[in-house]
């Protein structure tokens, strides 16, 4: 074959591809964009991939059901530094799920809440660790560092949580 029929047959390929997600984009109640109907002849310019109209609508429920899921989640930046966390206090809500950034500024440190069976693993210094829980009881509940004498030299604080 030549080029020119291979070009030929590239384009009507194209056409179809567009023309077809037009159709689809009708059946599902939506009207494409301007750019998912515009198309080149010219062989040296690649244009992008067209986007279907179901696709889209695929991604934006998935968008969000993300962002649902992402507002469940609680996150808390936690700095542990020589015998302290910041912040010393976190309120939660029964049920949240916690997202707990952690780094260790100085030393080694991590994060435990016996009563919760929370135990994070130990950060060295300069470093960050993520982890999660579920605050599954309610009540006031201590976290501490178990590494060395941190906790008898004051690295503690205190988990709220709340109905």
């Amino acid at each position: 074959m030549s080029k020119n029929t291979l070009l030929v047959i590239g384009l009507f390929v194209i056409a179809g591809v567009v023309a077809a997600s037009q159709l689809m984009g009708k059946n599902m109640g939506q009207v494409p964009s301007e750019s998912d109907t515009m198309m080149t002849a010219s062989p040296e310019v690649q244009s992008s991939p067209v986007a279907s109209p179901v696709g889209d609508a695929m991604n934006e429920k998935k968008m969000a059901a993300d962002d649902t899921l992402a507002s469940d989640v609680q996150v808390i930046e936690m700095e542990a530094g020589a015998f302290y966390y910041k912040p010393d206090s976190i309120k939660v809500k029964k049920g949240q799920k916690v997202q707990v950034v952690f780094k260790s500024v100085d030393m080694m440190h991590d994060f435990n809440v016996d009563e919760l069976n929370i135990k994070s693993e130990v950060v060295k210094g300069g470093s960050t660790s993520t982890f999660e829980f579920v605050a599954n009881e309610v009540g006031t509940f201590e976290y501490y560092c178990s590494v060395g004498q941190h906790r008898q030299q004051g690295q503690v604080g205190t988990l709220i949580v709340e109905e």
